[in-house]
């Protein structure tokens, strides 16, 4: 009688488990986006669930990329299929932390609300610094020595001195771009470069449209009204300015970089 008792305990005690749910799902972490940071580095945290809330300060669904932001920290996340947002929005991610050491899997996107403010840019002075701020909305000033549409993007190239940085538009018609020797600070993410090895090799910028361009000192609406410069003055001009010269043309390339900068190119009748 008292196995019988024992028995029915058990099973009793097994039906209590069942309808109360002993065997308890994966409890799931909120995180800020610098804790998230974090984990996604701690082989510890591996399989767990996250949920955390940001601002999308760029996002292009063609290439799969998305960076956001919140006070804490930014990040960069590879965009799932099918997800609709836009920079501003204000969204909730859900994922699990991988255990193959790529970040993130299993993301889910849910946008909470729209048109908010994107975080304050930081000011890079140095584009030698923008390693240091990657996922991060900055802002980078520079003079305009080129543009036109790299990688299938309307891009533009700055100079500062002697080092460039070219920023990738996802919203922008070539026209509307700046002109060549135009002054312009410019926000956007300072995303990576990688080479074939994973290495980084270089920084550039992700720019949503050309409401984040602020043009300082408008450039010549044609570069050849500039007042003409001799080959030789060249060395008594900063690098990064943006000149009118004459002279023979000793290779093919209608636009090819000098020791300063890029110089554009035009054929000169024969006297």
């Amino acid at each position: 009688m008292l196995k019988r008792a024992s028995w029915r305990l058990v099973a009793l005690l097994v039906l209590v488990c069942v309808l109360a749910g002993c065997s308890h799902a994966p409890q799931q972490r909120t995180l800020s986006v610098s804790e998230l940071v974090k984990a996604i580095n701690d082989t510890g945290a591996r399989g767990q669930q996250i949920r955390t809330s940001a601002i999308v300060t760029y996002i292009d669904p063609d290439w799969r990329v998305l960076f956001v932001q919140d006070q804490s920290a930014a990040i960069y996340i590879d965009l799932p299929r099918g997800a609709v947002a836009q920079s501003g929005d204000r969204v909730e991610i859900t994922a699990v932390l991988s255990g193959h050491g790529t970040g993130l899997e299993q993301v889910r996107i849910s946008v909470l609300n729209k048109n908010n403010a994107l975080p304050p840019a930081v000011a890079v002075s140095n584009y030698s610094d923008l390693p240091a701020s990657l996922s991060s909305l900055v802002e980078a000033e520079g003079t305009v020595r080129w543009t036109g549409v790299k990688r299938g993007r309307p891009a533009i190239e700055l100079s500062s001195g002697d080092k460039a940085l070219t920023s990738y538009l996802r919203q922008a018609l070539i026209e509307d771009l700046p002109p060549i020797g135009s002054r312009v600070n410019i926000a956007g993410v300072a995303a990576a470069d990688v080479d074939s090895n994973g290495r980084l090799s270089g920084t550039k910028l992700f720019v949503p449209s050309t409401q984040y361009i602020r043009v300082l000192n408008a450039g010549p609406a044609d570069p050849f009204s500039l007042p003409l410069k001799t080959l030789a003055d060249l060395n008594s001009i900063s690098a990064g300015t943006l000149v009118h010269v004459s002279g023979p043309v000793l290779t093919t390339p209608w636009f090819g970089p000098s020791r300063k900068g890029l110089i554009a190119l035009r054929p000169c009748p024969r006297h």
